[in-house]
């Protein structure tokens, strides 16, 4: 059936997990226009408590092709992703996920991507909170470099303010399924710089010093210490091969990614901090022992307080130019709400560009994409739901 004129616009799977409850949420605040068509689905439901579930091959396959744009939720994704984005691939659905898992976003890739492409499907994977706003953070100070100095990008610096993180119950079942089901070399693998890249950039030496920090004349001091700064950057590092070949964002780009150090020693000890918490999740002994005092799959947080946090997250773009002047651009994202609240706005403002963005699947192709090849209609729809990012020149 031809994608225009399927029978649901939009399908959200595992809708009644933690992220799945708040992205419902969203669509029912936010979308009112889909809200009926997602009650069809599951009418004895009130939303935002709309779920289907379909673990078989077969079902995927009937619900994918009466589908527009298939949200997934359903993880740990290396368990229960693969036949989700396949199905769609197989029927020309568009299809988003939030999984931190980047191993297994790499096996999709070398799995998917061409299929995709030649499909004209677009899959956007890792999208949430981990990894869309620093993706998008980025695509935004490039532009401004390039659009207004005429200038490419040599490096990209992340400083994260802001952004208190309660992990829910789903989150740390998909990271203890990660670390129990691949060994230390593929995971040391999948979080190279260009491993989700199909080509290679610049190496680029460690611009942190021995104790994890580094000060920044825009940005202040910064500590080496985001759990996520290797993900986010294989991501963004994929943006940019996929943006013209890296000619957009210029031939010698790096991503580097800081928290915020309010001080010399409290960068030190984030920087421990973050080492520790890798340990403890490498650990079989450890993982259980976090696993008793953690929540259940599905529950976290109450959702009413991670409303209540606030994400705030600088980016400097460096031109890469030759000369004693060095030309940046600043971007600022703001977003009131926590990690799991971005996440929901990221996907369902991801669908709903789809959906609605004239032209835009003819744009961008198809293939297994990221946030900056959907680009500046995306962060239009963020910025109607609270989610700013502003960028000026310097």
């Amino acid at each position: 059936m031809p994608v225009s004129v399927r029978k649901y616009d939009l399908v959200v799977l595992g809708a009644t997990g933690y992220t799945g409850k708040l992205t419902a949420e969203h669509i029912n605040e936010f979308l009112p226009d889909l809200v009926e068509k997602l009650k069809k689905l599951s009418p004895k439901r009130l939303p935002p408590s709309i779920e289907i579930c379909v673990p078989m091959a077969e079902n995927l396959n009937s619900l994918a092709r009466k589908t527009r744009v298939i949200i997934t939720l359903l993880g740990p994704y290396a368990k229960f992703g693969t036949p989700v984005m396949e199905a769609c691939v197989k029927n020309g659905t568009h299809y988003l996920d939030t999984t931190g898992e980047i191993y297994w976003v790499g096996q999709m890739v070398r799995r998917f991507h061409e299929d995709a492409k030649a499909a004209g499907v677009i899959l956007l994977s890792q999208i949430g909170a981990e990894s869309g706003p620093y993706d998008l953070i980025t695509f935004s100070a490039v532009s401004k470099l390039r659009t207004e100095a005429s200038l490419k990008t040599k490096e990209l610096i992340v400083s994260i303010n802001e952004s208190k993180l309660a992990l829910s119950g789903g989150t740390l079942a998909s990271f203890f399924n990660m670390y129990e089901s691949i060994d230390q070399k593929t995971m040391t693998a999948s979080l190279q710089p260009w491993a989700l890249s199909p080509i290679s950039g610049r190496k680029a030496p460690n611009a942190a010093n021995t104790f994890g920090l580094r000060r920044d004349k825009t940005l202040g001091l910064l500590s080496a210490s985001s759990p996520t700064e290797r993900q986010d950057r294989a991501l963004v590092h994929r943006s940019w091969a996929l943006l013209d070949a890296g000619n957009l964002y210029g031939k010698n780009f790096f991503y580097n990614e800081y928290q915020k150090a309010g001080g010399v020693v409290g960068g030190v000890v984030a920087k421990i901090g973050t080492k520790l918490v890798g340990a403890s999740l490498s650990s079989a002994i450890l993982r259980n022992l976090i696993g008793k005092f953690s929540p259940a799959p599905g529950e976290g947080l109450d959702p009413k307080e991670e409303k209540n946090f606030n994400i705030e997250i600088f980016a400097v773009a460096v031109a890469d130019e030759v000369g004693p002047s060095e030309t940046r651009a600043l971007s600022k994202l703001r977003y009131a709400g926590g990690t799991y609240h971005i996440t929901a706005a990221l996907l369902a403002q991801g669908a709903a560009t789809i959906l609605y963005e004239s032209g835009l699947v003819e744009r961008v192709g198809g293939g297994l994409l990221t946030p900056a090849v959907i680009g500046q209609p995306y962060i239009e729809r963020l910025r109607g739901v609270g989610l700013s990012i502003d960028t000026v020149l310097l």
